[in-house]
């Protein structure tokens, strides 16, 4: 039987984090932030933590791997190629 596979909603996830973090912004409690976000408490904590060192936090960060190449290693591969 296979087992049931959720996509990720990125969109969404952003939207949800940019609300939750203009709600913190105001002065919200995170406590209530996680309850209208519907995310954990540990979520509205995290969010509260990045939101100090960065304002532009809501920002998804890249997925997957960071490549292992500089810029002039990607020229060189690319005059090969």
């Amino acid at each position: 039987m296979a087992t049931k596979r959720y996509k990720r909603d990125l969109k969404a996830m952003e939207q949800r984090r940019r609300r939750g973090m203009r709600m913190l912004k105001r002065g919200v409690a995170q406590a209530e932030v996680a309850r209208e976000c519907e995310v954990s408490r540990q979520t509205a904590s995290s969010w509260a933590r990045s939101l100090e060192s960065d304002p532009q936090a809501w920002r998804r960060k890249p997925l997957g791997r960071p490549g292992s190449m500089d810029a002039a290693q990607k020229r060189q591969l690319s005059k090969k190629l």
